[in-house]
C-alpha cells in the first residue's frame, strides 16, 4: 500500500495528526495519559482546536477556501448539506438555552463543541479539489493506521490472555476495557478500525494489481478478526459484514466466482465467532446481552416520542448535570442518546434533524443510481460501501457523537468527492 505524496504532504500529515490524536495516541501509555484532559475517548477538544486553528488559518489566506465556506453554490450539495448541518446545530443551541433557564448558551457550546468538528470538512475537501492525489492517499492512510491500531489491539488480547495481568501497552485513560467470561473486550477503537475496514474493501475492488490486493485482503481479514475477536460491537460488526456483502454484490454481475468468495466468507465469519447462535442470540431478549438490547429498544422508543417536544427541536442539546432525567429518560433506565442512532439524532434535533437526514438520503441514493448508470461500481466501490456501512451502522451508532465526530467529516468529504467525479464523467460522456 503506497503513498503517493505531492507536494502539498504536509496536508496529509495534518490529517495524520488528527486521526492519532482522535485515537487517543492509540491508547499507548504516558501518551495519552499527558493528554488526558484534551484528547480521550469521550474528550475531543484537542481536534476541535487544530479543526478550528486551521479552518481560521485558510479562510484568512486562501480567498477561494474563504468562498467555499461562505458561497452558496446550488452545485456543491455536500457543501450546503454541511452548512445546513452547522445552522441545525446552532439553531438548537439558542433555542435550548431559551427552553432551558437553568443552563447558559456558553454552557451548552462547551459541552456540545464538538458537533462544530464537521467544519474539517471545509478544508479535507479544499485540499482534495487542490491536489489529485489527496483523497487516495488519504483513504490508504485511514486504512494503513486502522489495520496497524487493529494488529496492536490483537497483540494486546494475546498478551492478556497469556499473563492475566494487568495490560502494560494500554494507556490509564482507556475506555470501554471489559472482561467477560475470562476473555478481554476492547471496543474503543472499533469506529476507526471499523471504517478503515470500508475504506480497504473500496480500494481491494477498484485494485486492479493481485500483488496489492493481496495486500488489501490481508488488512481485510486483520480488521475482521479485531471486529469480532476483540472488539465485539454487535451494530459495528453487523454494519460491515453486511457493507462488504451487498458492496462486493453492487460493483459488477453476481459471478460464480462471487458468490464463492461470499460463501468462503461467511464459513471464516462463523470459524473467527466460534458459535454463530451464541452471537445471534445477543440481540435477542435474552441471555447475558438482555439488558442491553431492552435498553436501546427502549430508547429508540423514547427518543422518537421527544421528536417533537419542542417545536422543530426535539429535547434539544442540554446539561446532563441538571436537565439528565430528560436526556436519558425517567425511571429505572439509563438511556445514552448518542447509542440510539438516528432515533437518537432525531430526538435531538426534531424537525430540523430529521430534514437533514432525508437531504442525506436523497442526495447520496441519486449518487448511487448515477454510478450504478455509468457503470462506474468498481471505481466508485469506497462510496457504495460508505454508503451501506453508514445507513446499516448509524441505526446503532449515532454519527453525532463525540467518539464518531471526527469521522463524520471525513466520510462527507468522500462523498462529495466522489460526486465531483461523477459529475466530470458526466461531462466527458456527453
Amino acid at each position: 500500500m503506497s503513498l503517493k505524496f505531492g507536494k502539498n504532504s504536509a496536508r496529509l500529515f495534518f490529517m495524520f495528526l488528527l486521526i492519532t490524536i482522535n485515537a487517543t495516541f492509540f491508547t499507548i501509555p504516558d501518551i495519552s495519559d499527558a493528554f488526558s484532559s484534551l484528547a480521550t475517548y469521550h474528550i475531543k477538544k484537542l481536534v476541535f482546536y487544530m479543526c478550528v486553528i486551521m479552518f481560521l488559518v485558510l479562510c484568512i489566506t486562501r480567498k477561494r477556501f474563504l468562498s467555499l465556506c461562505i458561497s452558496w453554490n446550488p452545485k456543491d450539495i455536500y457543501g450546503n448539506l454541511v452548512k445546513y448541518y452547522l445552522i441545525m446545530v446552532a439553531i438548537t443551541m439558542v433555542l435550548s438555552s431559551r427552553l432551558y433557564s437553568a443552563q447558559s448558551l456558553s454552557q451548552i457550546f462547551s459541552m456540545y463543541y464538538y458537533f462544530f468538528i464537521i467544519i474539517a470538512y471545509f478544508f479535507i475537501i479544499y485540499w482534495m479539489k487542490s491536489e489529485k492525489e489527496f483523497c487516495d492517499n488519504l483513504c490508504r492512510m485511514i486504512a494503513f493506521v486502522g489495520s496497524m491500531y487493529a494488529i496492536y489491539m490483537i497483540v494486546s488480547k494475546v498478551v492478556y490472555m497469556v499473563s492475566k495481568e494487568e495490560i502494560v501497552l494500554f494507556s490509564k485513560t482507556t475506555a470501554l476495557m471489559q472482561v467477560r467470561s475470562g476473555g478481554l473486550r476492547l471496543a474503543q477503537c472499533g469506529d476507526m478500525i471499523g471504517f478503515s475496514s470500508i475504506l480497504i474493501l473500496g480500494m481491494w475492488i477498484r485494485e486492479r494489481n493481485i500483488r496489492k490486493k493481496i495486500v488489501y485482503l490481508c488488512l481485510m481479514i486483520t480488521n475482521l478478526v479485531f471486529l469480532l475477536w476483540v472488539s465485539q460491537t454487535r451494530a459495528l460488526i453487523v454494519a460491515i459484514v453486511l457493507a462488504f456483502v451487498f458492496t462486493y454484490l453492487f460493483c459488477g454481475k453476481l459471478t460464480q466466482g462471487k458468490m464463492f468468495t461470499i460463501i468462503a466468507g461467511m464459513i471464516i465469519m462463523v470459524g473467527l465467532l466460534g458459535n454463530i447462535s451464541n452471537f445471534l442470540g445477543t440481540f435477542s431478549l435474552q441471555g447475558d446481552y438482555y439488558y442491553s438490547t431492552y435498553l436501546r429498544l427502549s430508547g429508540y422508543s423514547y427518543y422518537l416520542s421527544k421528536a417533537f417536544s419542542n417545536g422543530i427541536i426535539g429535547i434539544g442539546l442540554i446539561a446532563n448535570n441538571i436537565y439528565g432525567h430528560i436526556l436519558h429518560g425517567t425511571g429505572s433506565l439509563s438511556l445514552t442518546i448518542s447509542d440510539m442512532g438516528y432515533c437518537g439524532f432525531i430526538g435531538e434535533f426534531g424537525l430540523l434533524g430529521i430534514l437533514f437526514l432525508i437531504f442525506w438520503f436523497i442526495i447520496i441514493i441519486k449518487d448511487i443510481i448515477t454510478i450504478k448508470k455509468m457503470k462506474m461500481e468498481k471505481e466508485m466501490g469506497v462510496f457504495i460501501g460508505l454508503f451501506v456501512y453508514t445507513t446499516i451502522g448509524f441505526w446503532s451508532l449515532g454519527f453525532s457523537d463525540v467518539q464518531r465526530s471526527y469521522y463524520f467529516p471525513v466520510i462527507i468529504a468522500i462523498f462529495s468527492n466522489g460526486h465531483s467525479v461523477l459529475e466530470i464523467r458526466k461531462k466527458v460522456s456527453y
